[in-house]
C-alpha cells in the first residue's frame, strides 16, 4: 500500500496545519521570526575575520534556490559563499514543533566556547496552516519530518523531499575553496527533529561524497525511530527480537516505521544498500532518561507501539536493535539522567553537549 495512506494521513485534516520546522539540529522553542532577506550571493572575497552573525531575524536569512523554482529559506551564522578560514565545523539543527532551532543552537555554541569556528545553519520547513509566497515548498503535518515529498499546488508544480534542503547545505560546504579548514559536520533534532535527523541518517548518500569531513547524527528524544528490518523487540523485552505476526496491525513495518514502503527519496537504494551504509554511520542517540511520559505529543498508532512503550524505551530497544542485528555498527546511545522531553535540557547536558561538538 502505498505510504501516504498510512493512518496519519487518512486522518489529518484536509486544510493545512502548522509551520514544521527545520534546522538541521531539530529542537523545541519560539518561533525564529522574520520572513524577509536576501540569499547568499555568489562567491566573494575572503571573509576571514568576520563575526559570525546569531541574530534570528530577517538580516539573517537566505535562500537555497532549487531548479523546479521553489526556493528555501534558512539561517545561518556565516554567508555560505563568502571564504572563510575560521570556521571549522558545521551544525546542521532541524527544529520540532517550537521551532527554535537556530537560537537553541546559537545558545549551544556559545556556552561551548565555539560559536566563532562553528558554522550553524537552520533550515525553515513549513506545513499546510503557514502564509507563503508561491516559491517557497511547504508539506504535511508529518510528511516534513519523515523525508517526505512537498505538495504542489497551482503555484508550486515542482517538489521536494524535506532531506533534500540538507543534502544542498552539505554539498555547498563542502568545498576547500570556501571553508578549507572544515572538518566535522553534525546534524542534530530534537523530538520531532530527532525523527527527521534519524531518517535522514538512514537514506542519504551525500555523506560518501565527502572526502577528509566527518558526519555526525544527533538523534534526541524522537517519538519514533524507523527500522531497517522487520524484526522488533517482543512484548516486555528490551533485547529479544523477533518478526511479529502483526494480525492487528498489517502496516507495522510500513513507512514511517519501516521499509515495506517508503518515500521517493529513498528509491536509488535497495534496502541492503540502506543496511550497508546506515551500519558505518556516527549516529548518537541522545536518551532522556526520565521521558518516559505518555503524552499527546508521542505517537501510540500500533506501529509505534511495537518499537517500546515511550521515548526512553524506544532509543533504548532502537540501540539493542543495532546490536543484535548489525555488529560492528557506529552508534551510541547516550542517556541524560534525570532529564524528560526538554530539547534545551538535553542539548545543554555534559552528554548533550559532547555529542554535539567533541
Amino acid at each position: 500500500m502505498p505510504y501516504s495512506r498510512h493512518p496519519y494521513y487518512r486522518h489529518s485534516p484536509v486544510i493545512p496545519i502548522f509551520l514544521a520546522c527545520a534546522l538541521l539540529f531539530i529542537s523545541c522553542g519560539l518561533l525564529d521570526k522574520g520572513d524577509d532577506g536576501g540569499g547568499d550571493t555568489g562567491p566573494q572575497e575572503e571573509h576571514v575575520n568576520a563575526l559570525p552573525n546569531l541574530a534570528a531575524d530577517s538580516t539573517n536569512i537566505a535562500y537555497l534556490e532549487f531548479e523546479n523554482g521553489l526556493r528555501l529559506p534558512y539561517y545561518r551564522t556565516y554567508d555560505l559563499n563568502l571564504k572563510n578560514t575560521a570556521v571549522t565545523a558545521a551544525l546542521i539543527m532541524v527544529y520540532g514543533s517550537g521551532r527554535g532551532a537556530f537560537r537553541t543552537a546559537v545558545g549551544l555554541a556559545d556556552s561551548a566556547g565555539v560559536e566563532v569556528s562553528t558554522l550553524i545553519i537552520t533550515p525553515r520547513l513549513y506545513t499546510y496552516f503557514d502564509a507563503l509566497p508561491p516559491d517557497e515548498p511547504y508539506w504535511s503535518t508529518h510528511g516534513w519530518k519523515w523525508g517526505e515529498e512537498s505538495l504542489t499546488d497551482a503555484s508550486r508544480i515542482g517538489s521536494m523531499s524535506s532531506f533534500d534542503p540538507i543534502d544542498r547545505f552539505i554539498e555547498q560546504i563542502n568545498n576547500a575553496q570556501l571553508f578549507p579548514n572544515l572538518t566535522s559536520i553534525t546534524i542534530a533534532g530534537h523530538s520531532a527533529g530527532g525523527q527527521f535527523v534519524h531518517r535522514y541518517a538512514v537514506g542519504t548518500r551525500v555523506e560518501q561524497s565527502l572526502t577528509g569531513i566527518s558526519v555526525r547524527y544527533v538523534v534526541s528524544n524522537p517519538s519514533t525511530f524507523v527500522y531497517i528490518r522487520p524484526d522488533r523487540a517482543i512484548t516486555g523485552t528490551l533485547d529479544e527480537f523477533e518478526i511479529p505476526e502483526a494480525a492487528d496491525c498489517t502496516e507495522y513495518n510500513s513507512w514511517p516505521y519501516g521499509f515495506d514502503t517508503s518515500p521517493p527519496y529513498y528509491s536509488v537504494l535497495s534496502l541492503t544498500q540502506i543496511q550497508n551504509q546506515v551500519r558505518s554511520r556516527d549516529v548518537v542517540y541522545l536518551a532522556g532518561g526520565a521521558d518516559t511520559l505518555i503524552t499527546s505529543s508521542l505517537d501510540q498508532s500500533c506501529g509505534a507501539q511495537y518499537t517500546g512503550r515511550n521515548r526512553y524505551e524506544r532509543a533504548v530497544i532502537m540501540k539493542n536493535f543495532m546490536d543484535t542485528f548489525f555488529p560492528g555498527h557506529t552508534h551510541d546511545l547516550s542517556v541524560v539522567p534525570g532529564v524528560g522531553h526538554s530539547g534545551r535540557q538535553m542539548f545543554m547536558s555534559t552528554q548533550g553537549l559532547a555529542a554535539l561538538f567533541d
